[in-house]
């Protein structure tokens, strides 16, 4: 059953969740039940469920387990009380996805201007940690946040930019969020023989979505 690989799939990241901070730890499991929903083509059943008039889960990011329930639910009446004395005892989860969502974005990227919703992000290129009349006017143009991408540069060219974010937004009194991208791993290697292939497979971890079918690849 679906609902209960999603639920397992909560339980096999029980030492992974204990680290998210509490604010968070409902997201968490909500990110564990859609990447463990999206391990299989819904697209079969999602065509199904919209042909009876119901929903075809394409919009069940931000509740993943409670919008499978209540699809079930629905199944279930329509189908008669024997089918639903069968069901699990379904949780009642509040749909406060989008309020989250809201929340921790005016946290992440601050609050959005008075005359439009959204935010406007920039990368800051090298450039930036010598030209302060270049982030200032980009901060005149409405850049609400700067990115840096650390796979980039190092910590003094990073921190000539912040400096130049910081005076900017003092100077014209307008607030502006700093996020500093990782660099992540990189697959680093030396020449090959033409005939050579090469496969690559992540090995399964406490991440278990890494072992996604996604990221085996095969290049010449």
């Amino acid at each position: 059953m679906l609902r209960q690989e999603l639920l397992q799939a909560e339980q096999d990241s029980t030492l992974l969740l204990e680290k998210i901070a509490a604010c968070h730890s409902s997201s968490a499991v909500n990110l564990i039940h859609y990447l463990a929903l999206r391990r299989h083509d819904m697209r079969p059943l999602q065509f199904k469920l919209a042909a009876i008039g119901l929903s075809s889960l394409g919009r069940a990011e931000s509740h993943v387990l409670s919008t499978l329930d209540a699809v079930s639910m629905l199944l279930c009446d329509a189908l008669g009380a024997a089918a639903s004395e069968a069901l699990p005892e379904f949780e009642t989860v509040p749909l406060n996805g989008a309020a989250i969502l809201v929340e921790n974005t005016s946290q992440l990227l601050g609050q959005p201007p008075v005359n439009r919703w959204v935010r406007i992000m920039a990368t800051l290129s090298t450039e930036a940690a010598g030209n302060y009349q270049l982030v200032k006017e980009m901060l005149r143009k409405g850049v609400d946040c700067v990115r840096t991408n650390c796979a980039h540069d190092g910590p003094d060219i990073w921190s000539r930019m912040m400096h130049s974010i910081r005076l900017a937004s003092q100077e014209m009194g307008r607030e502006c969020h700093i996020l500093m991208d990782l660099a992540g791993p990189k697959l680093r290697t030396g020449l090959l023989a033409p005939s050579s292939n090469v496969r690559f497979l992540p090995n399964r971890n406490v991440r278990w979505w890494l072992n996604s079918p996604l990221l085996k690849t095969e290049a010449p």
